[in-house]
């Protein structure tokens, strides 16, 4: 069981963790955990539905990336910014001069060079003291905020909220190959954006080879390997996912506990 993408107009790749399945045979209830994308393509009847299905928005992009793409005002809806990389990054964070540079150099030569690029971001979503304070911060906000109903998103709803929505994942007990589904059926959601990507470099560079194609496809596509690099990661520093969630972002049992009896229920 993988989360459910919920149509919008405008907007791509906001799903529902809601029904997927732990391994003592609870759901994560639905309406309550939505991972997302970009939201500033979303159109009046798409904000409607949004301001009805969330309390509370975690915006986990650049200060760049909010000037470029800002968020729309929702009616009732709180809008916390939580940036996660304090650097840009290729295929990661996404503004204009980032987008850019992703499709030159050493990241864009090679699937092998993309792959190994993307893979020093994930490793840094767990070994920058910035990146796991931000998280740490954004479990925070979901433990003490007093709000149920939660939205996070980066631009494509990739990395940065993928990550996120692993770490819910597998604080719920959820086996790791339905969260590997999960992580990569991102790919058969933005399509449509890596597409976009790679026409507009047709148009500059006036083709592109098979090997660049795939490159791109790596580099701003959800590879199996990067979430296993995060989660190897994990063992590394920590010894294990608890001691991470304990140690790392300091969610104690407690609040681990706490967590489940609010977004877990029986199937």
């Amino acid at each position: 069981m993988v989360s459910t993408i919920i149509q919008f107009e405008g907007v791509m790749n906001i799903r529902d963790l809601g029904g997927m399945k732990t391994k003592d045979g609870r759901v994560i209830k639905p309406g309550m955990l939505f991972r997302g994308s970009r939201l500033i393509d979303a159109t009046e009847k798409d904000k409607e539905q949004i301001a009805k299905s969330v309390d509370l928005i975690v915006d986990f992009r650049s200060e760049q990336e909010i000037i470029e793409q800002p968020d729309p005002d929702l009616e009732g809806v709180t809008n916390i910014h939580i940036p996660i990389l304090d650097t840009m990054a290729r295929g990661v964070s996404r503004e204009k001069k980032t987008d850019e540079a992703a499709t030159r150099g050493p990241s864009f030569a090679t699937v092998e060079d993309a792959i190994a690029s993307m893979s020093r971001v994930y490793a840094r979503f767990v070994e920058s003291d910035f990146s796991r304070s931000q998280y740490a911060a954004f479990m925070r906000h979901v433990i003490n905020g007093g709000y149920e109903k939660i939205m996070w998103h980066c631009t494509a709803g990739k990395d940065r909220t993928g990550f996120a929505a692993f770490l819910f994942q597998k604080m719920f007990d959820i086996d790791d190959e339905s969260i590997m589904a999960d992580y990569v059926l991102t790919n058969q959601y933005i399509k449509e954006d890596v597409d976009r990507i790679k026409d507009g470099i047709r148009k500059r560079e006036g083709s592109l080879t098979d090997e660049q194609e795939r490159a791109l496809t790596s580099l701003f596509g959800a590879e199996e390997a990067y979430l296993k690099t995060s989660m190897a990661k994990i063992e590394e520093l920590y010894g294990d996912f608890h001691n991470y969630l304990v140690e790392g972002l300091r969610v104690t049992d407690e609040e681990q506990e706490m967590l489940k009896e609010r977004y877990l229920t029986k199937a």
